[in-house]
């Protein structure tokens, strides 16, 4: 499924709002699986804090 900002740029995630914070797949996967919940991910109902180790 393809999601998309107001001004038609596709976001990676239905729960990015900003689009100044948010980053390539690649590098968002890159992150999570460091164990780091990147900026553009912290409007995610899925990676609340201090339940990432289970989330991921």
């Amino acid at each position: 499924m393809q999601f998309y900002f107001v001004d038609g740029t596709v976001s990676p995630c239905c729960c990015m709002v900003d689009k100044s914070l948010v980053k390539t797949k690649k590098e968002i996967k890159e992150m999570l699986d460091e164990k780091i919940v990147p900026d553009c991910c912290g409007q995610c109902s899925e990676l609340v804090k201090g339940e990432i180790n289970e989330k991921i």
